[in-house]
C-alpha cells in the first residue's frame, strides 16, 4: 500500500473544496433584474381613459378591485410580477380575456394601453419608448418602487 503525505491529502482537499465553492457562489450570485417594459405617459393616458370605460366596473375606480380581482399592490404583484412570467402574460389575459362581457373586443392598441396603464399605477415608470410586443418578451419583476 502506497502511502500518500497528509500535506498532498490536505492539498487536495483545500483544492477540492475551493473549486466546490467557487461553483456555489457562481450559481448563488444573483441575476440582474429583468428589465422593466417601456410605456410612454400618452400610453397610460390613454390606458386609463378605456380602463374607466371597461374596466373600472368590475376592478374599480382605483383598480382595488370590487366584482373582480384588484390589479395594483400584492393581489398584482403576486400574480404577474414574480419575475418569472413574462409581462406579454398580462397584456395577453387583458386582450384576450377582457373585459369580462366582451372578451377580446379592446383593439390592439387599447390592450396595450389598458396594461401601460396598470403597470403604471403599480409602480413602473413611464419612459421614452411605447409599449410594444417586444418589451412584453421580457419577465416582469417587482417595479422598484412598488405602489
Amino acid at each position: 500500500m502506497v502511502r500518500v503525505p497528509l500535506a498532498v491529502q490536505l492539498s487536495s482537499c483545500v483544492g477540492g473544496l475551493i473549486g466546490v465553492l467557487t461553483l456555489t457562489a457562481a450559481v448563488a450570485t444573483p441575476q440582474a433584474p429583468a428589465a422593466a417594459p417601456t410605456f410612454t405617459a400618452a400610453q397610460v393616458t390613454a390606458g386609463q381613459q378605456v380602463y374607466a370605460q371597461s374596466c373600472q366596473g368590475c376592478h374599480g375606480a382605483n383598480l382595488q378591485g370590487s366584482r373582480a380581482p384588484g390589479l395594483v399592490g400584492t393581489a398584482f404583484l403576486t400574480r404577474w410580477a414574480d419575475g418569472r412570467r413574462p409581462a406579454a402574460d398580462l397584456h395577453g389575459y387583458i386582450a384576450q380575456k377582457m373585459p369580462r362581457n366582451k372578451p377580446g373586443s379592446l383593439t390592439p392598441a387599447q390592450a396595450l394601453n389598458v396594461t401601460a396603464y396598470v403597470l403604471a399605477q403599480n409602480g413602473y415608470a413611464a419612459g421614452p419608448r411605447a409599449l410594444n410586443a417586444a418589451a412584453l418578451k421580457a419577465p416582469l419583476a417587482a417595479p422598484p418602487t412598488p405602489k
